[in-house]
């Protein structure tokens, strides 16, 4: 039996199916496109949001869920029966989801929320998800699973690979003339979460093949003894990226657990553009074992 219900947000790029058929409740961020408003991962796909991006002459943002949408799904499952819920969100230091779910946490009587800053974004962030259901499914209590979901996250790491810099330049995250230069240079930016969840360069290299060595060399240097990874590719219309980055760190002699390739929901591709390869890389070692 389980013990809590989980909620999440939809930067966990999980998907709405994959979440309604594991019971997760998914509260959605709200995405702007010119004069169009759409609920995330319900009234727009990933590849309907690229569609927007292009077409758009500004850049595409997305915002938070209000709290009352946040208490409305804790109502809702409340009114069900629930009397605890783990309800899981993008990195705070990225996004205010985490904080409008604990204020309407602060306002639901007769069932206890706790909301957990997972501290990482999209595929991690989906990572973490999926290690709750299984705890949740495996009748763990609550405060167990947020344990696991704390040691977790201290080596479930992103590498995010941009094709191109254009949308991290026109969204502040880089300079424009520091991006116009490093393009002109035929450089790649290999960008990583630190602890807190914020996106920070590691490696400039010239070219892709070096951008993926980068990654490749990071992953020999944590675990110098090839430990068993589980792994999921990240991208945005650049799937053959994705299996390419994966079959260099196969071939480096690293036992992998696959997850299915995904496409990047509307807020990480609106920071890092079409092409983006990512890779979401955690030791089998640091899943649940049941």
């Amino acid at each position: 039996m389980k013990q809590f219900d989980i909620v999440t947000d939809s930067t966990c790029d999980l998907g709405k199916e994959w979440l309604e058929e594991h019971d997760v409740t998914m509260v959605p961020l709200s995405v702007f496109c010119g004069e169009d408003v759409f609920l995330d991962q319900i009234e727009i796909t990933p590849e309907q949001y690229y569609e927007k991006m292009l077409a758009s002459e500004e850049l595409p943002h997305s915002s938070q869920p209000s709290p009352d949408t946040f208490l409305n799904a804790f109502r809702g499952l409340a009114d069900a029966g629930s009397t605890k819920v783990l309800s899981i969100h993008i990195a705070e230091v990225l996004s205010g989801t985490a904080n409008s779910a604990r204020i309407a946490a602060g306002m639901l009587e007769g069932c206890d929320v706790t909301v957990y800053d997972s501290c990482r974004v999209t595929i991690t962030h989906g990572i973490m998800v999926r290690e709750a259901v299984r705890m949740r499914d495996a009748g763990e209590t609550l405060e167990a699973t947020v344990a696991h979901l704390d040691e977790l996250r201290r080596s479930l790491q992103l590498y995010i690979v941009p094709e191109t810099l254009e949308n991290l330049v026109k969204n502040g995250r880089l300079s424009k003339l520091a991006g116009g230069a490093i393009a002109l240079l035929g450089i790649k930016l290999v960008i990583v979460l630190d602890e807190e969840g914020t996106l920070t360069p590691k490696h400039k290299v010239r070219g892709t093949k070096r951008a993926f060595a980068s990654v490749v060399r990071d992953l020999e240097e944590a675990y110098p003894n090839h430990d068993p990874l589980l792994v999921q590719g990240l991208t945005v219309r650049n799937p053959e990226g994705c299996a390419t980055l994966v079959s260099q760190v196969e071939a480096a002699g690293f036992p992998l657990e696959r997850l299915d390739d995904t496409s990047a929901g509307p807020v990480i591709a609106t920071h890092a553009g079409l092409g983006l390869v990512a890779l979401a890389v955690a030791p089998q070692s640091a899943l649940y074992q049941g």
